[in-house]
């Protein structure tokens, strides 16, 4: 009959548009990766995180590092809108999380699991703000809505995304989640090959600069100055090593 036929259209039009809808995250998905995959560094990986997350995720990401000493850094801070992109600044460089409240970014980064919920109450931006200006910021930004998932690879939490609708009223639910959870995961993988770089960089930077000396002698008629070079292009570390000496008859030699 006439009832049945319609309920079965209107059940093809819902499979259809699952399968269209299906195919674009995926499409966004590859994507997403190809952009953060060339990223020069552990911070510009970020960034790229954040740039790529929105409009399709939600109207702002932010961005939480976990430091090796145990600090929570906001690395990276973007909104859809460029108007609105000031207030994602400041929340970026005044309103990181604090480690000992209960933000929900310290919360996921603690326990690894992803958080949610589709609204967000005057009471609890109340109770994850720093101050009645970091509240009347987060309304200004219209927040809604907001998804907070870890950035685990190689069993280790590198830090948190956080979602927020914050403009459209969008109400994130399961399926929301579910892609967001699934952009994250391949992202930590390249997240943490950025870390892990730049933590060898900045180890092979600290050894440079142990090897050269804090003063340098005084020889009369020689201007001395020190460098390290590395030995080859791919490694910070190695190298040959040149002395100044100067012996009890007053000869330099180097």
């Amino acid at each position: 009959d006439e009832t049945a036929r319609r309920a079965q259209e209107a059940e093809h039009r819902q499979t259809l548009d699952q399968l269209l809808a299906g195919r674009e995250h995926q499409a966004f998905l590859v994507q997403a990766s190809e952009i953060i995959s060339q990223a020069d560094g552990y911070g510009d990986t970020l960034e790229r995180l954040a740039a790529v997350a929105v409009p399709v995720l939600a109207d702002l990401c932010l961005v939480d590092a976990l430091t090796l000493d145990g600090r929570v850094v906001r690395m990276a801070a973007r909104h859809s809108d460029p108007d609105l992109q000031p207030l994602a600044d400041e929340l970026r460089s005044n309103y990181g999380p604090d480690p000992s409240g209960t933000h929900p970014s310290v919360d996921v980064m603690q326990t690894g699991r992803a958080r949610w919920s589709e609204t967000m109450t005057d009471d609890f931006l109340r109770r994850t703000t720093r101050d009645d200006k970091h509240f009347a910021l987060l309304k200004r930004l219209r927040f809604t809505s907001y998804m907070t998932l870890p950035l685990v690879a190689e069993n280790r939490i590198l830090g948190s995304v956080t979602l927020v609708s914050a403009g459209s009223c969008r109400r994130f639910g399961h399926n929301d989640l579910a892609l967001a959870e699934e952009f994250t995961s391949r992202v930590a993988q390249v997240v943490a090959a950025a870390h892990r770089h730049d933590s060898a960089r900045h180890a092979a930077h600290t050894l440079q600069a142990s090897l050269l000396p804090e003063n340098l002698p005084e020889v009369p008629g020689l201007c001395l100055a020190v460098r390290y070079l590395p030995a080859t292009v791919d490694n910070d570390v190695g190298g040959d090593f040149y002395d100044v000496i100067t012996s009890p008859a007053g000869v330099t030699t180097i």
